[in-house]
This record gives C-alpha cells, sequence and structure tokens, in this order.
C-alpha cells in the first residue's frame, strides 16, 4: 500500500512517476492480491445466499 501512495504523490506533487523498483513491487503486490482475492472468494462461494 504504501508504494502505490508514494507513486501518487510523487506524480502529483513532484511530476516524477517514482522510481522502477516501486513500480514492480507495486504491481507484484497487485498480481498477488488478485490472486489471493480469487481465491478467497472462488473457495467461498458455496456459502453465498444461504441463510
Amino acid at each position: 500500500m504504501h508504494d502505490y501512495i508514494t507513486i501518487v504523490r510523487d506524480t502529483v506533487l513532484l511530476g516524477e512517476s517514482g522510481p522502477g523498483w516501486m513500480w514492480i513491487i507495486a504491481a507484484g503486490a497487485g498480481v498477488v492480491t488478485l490472486a489471493v482475492g480469487i481465491v478467497f472468494f472462488w473457495r467461498a462461494e458455496e456459502r453465498y445466499g444461504h441463510d
């Protein structure tokens, strides 16, 4: 999360897009978050709407 905030802050305040390594970390965190979310909701899908 820190990387996303830093990239946006640098872009807005300084007009720079941030260092390349930070983009790599932010992209990796996004992919991992997406994968975890897909697996989590896929496994919990059977419980949706069952009251």
